[in-house]
């Protein structure tokens, strides 16, 4: 590292010797700085990455590799691990995408409002578990059926509303996922 205190000495190695020799020095003096990240473009869409990497850094990119391979069932490329490597961080620390996945919970959450919490399962006590009628025709038969809601023991009635919430929730999901992929 050039700094006040050794500028004139790597000012005269500059002046004085010859290219191969000056980076001999630099390299001895900062080995990283004899081998600077580059990237140069191989054709219009390729680009060659060139950079140094520790052992423990390259174990680990291999590591990730061999994970890769494992859960495609196929060789899996350096560039494609690093491709990888690259989105699977951004999807989760980009704070653009973030924004974007925010504003998509937020429209699926606005669709869902449309939906009514109009099932209920009366208990002997009269309390009422609500699940979400996800379907303007099954509200309509729900309220033209009478005896819908019927009586059921404590241990009956919670173990039927949590698989109703259960059941919900996943279909809820299935739905918002359905429509994000068509939109």
């Amino acid at each position: 590292m050039i700094n006040a205190e050794n500028q004139q000495k790597w000012i005269g190695l500059a002046l004085d010797l010859p290219k191969r020799d000056l980076e001999r020095e630099v390299a001895r003096e900062n080995p990283r700085a004899a081998h600077p990240e580059q990237a140069r473009y191989l054709d219009a869409h390729t680009l060659e990455l060139s950079t140094p990497l520790s052992e423990d850094g390259y174990k680990k990119l291999e590591r990730v590799r061999e994970l890769m391979a494992s859960s495609r069932g196929k060789w899996v490329s350096l560039e494609s691990a690093i491709e990888n490597l690259a989105e699977f961080y951004l999807q989760r620390k980009d704070p653009v995408r973030r924004a974007e996945r925010a504003e998509q919970r937020q429209r699926n959450a606005e669709s869902i409002s449309d939906f009514g919490h109009d099932i209920s399962v009366a208990t002997e006590t009269t309390e009422e578990i609500r699940t979400p009628i996800r379907n303007k025709e099954a509200k309509k038969m729900h309220d033209d059926v009478p005896g819908l809601v019927t009586p059921l023991p404590s241990d009956e009635k919670l173990a039927r509303a949590r698989t109703s919430e259960v059941a919900s929730s996943f279909l809820e999901k299935q739905i918002l996922d359905a429509r994000s992929v068509s939109i």
